[in-house]
């Protein structure tokens, strides 16, 4: 799943950690950009958890893979962000590929996931949640495991602080272009962001019908509202136009009638992924 890396603005980050001898190289598959990125982040919970020293290496299996590289690099996480550590990829690497290392903590969102953290919410949270009724949608599904609370401050302050800030730092074209950006049209402004995706991936969450989503942050709005729309899909942004009471503004990057997630190695391009 494409999503555009200025929903990244707020990340702070700090250097990357000192080398160690006790190497652990993530690699990848060939899954939407977020998803991958978030199973990095799982690695790097790992790593920490068991005093190793990260480093991802994202190989031709990428969705976003080229041979000529991109940013000046030919490994594709560091297309858009800096090592994680100061040791490298050696071809005699043991790779890992594992989606969650620890089942009491992962920051990919399985509709299982979704499902048992409704569960653990009060009425009075879970009305403040304003989901979609699901009904219907739950049968087959196992609770999940984990211990986690996707919703909870506590688990999104301890993903910022111990994962985001310490290890991942934006590559200094790709962030100059969201300074750019964000100073020209959201500085100053009082601005709703919504991300609007199709329906494909329907095991992920229970779909929220879009005229929900624009009604919602309609309520939201004041009298100079700009609303920044992050998708990639046409149809959908042009809706958000026609719906959303304020100036609309997106970032001006590739958009397909559907989505561009991807389904094999190779299917988009570097220049994709940055947007």
């Amino acid at each position: 799943m494409r999503i555009i890396l200025l929903s990244l603005l707020l990340i702070t980050a700090s250097q990357p950690i000192s080398a160690g001898e006790n190497k652990c190289v993530r690699g990848c598959k060939n899954w939407g950009f977020f998803a991958e990125f978030f199973w990095v982040l799982n690695h790097l919970d790992w790593c920490v958890k068991t005093d190793k020293t990260p480093v991802v290496h994202w190989d031709k299996k990428s969705a976003y893979y080229s041979k000529n590289g991109h940013n000046g690099s030919f490994n594709c996480w560091e297309y858009y962000f800096e090592p994680v550590s100061d040791l490298g990829y050696d071809c005699n690497d043991t790779i890992y590929i594992k989606e969650v290392y620890d089942p009491s903590f992962t920051t990919i969102w399985w509709y299982s996931q979704y499902v048992y953290n409704l569960n653990l919410l009060t009425e009075e949270e879970r009305q403040s949640v304003k989901s979609v009724p699901l009904e219907g949608k739950l049968a087959g599904y196992e609770k999940h495991s984990s211990s986690s609370h996707l919703y909870s401050k506590s688990f999104r302050r301890k993903v910022k602080e111990e994962l985001l800030d310490r290890f991942i730092t934006i590559k200094p074209p790709i962030q100059e272009k969201i300074d750019k950006f964000y100073c020209e049209n959201m500085e100053g402004n009082h601005v709703i962001g919504i991300h609007l995706r199709g329906s494909f991936l329907y095991n992920e969450v229970g779909e929220v019908p879009l005229s929900i989503i624009c009604d919602e942050a309609n309520q939201y709005a004041k009298e100079n509202t700009i609303f920044f729309i992050a998708t990639d899909q046409i149809p959908l942004l042009e809706h958000a136009k026609e719906v959303l009471n304020g100036e609309v503004i997106f970032y001006d990057c590739f958009r397909a009638d559907k989505t561009t997630s991807p389904s094999k190695s190779g299917e988009l391009t570097p220049q994709m992924g940055e947007d």
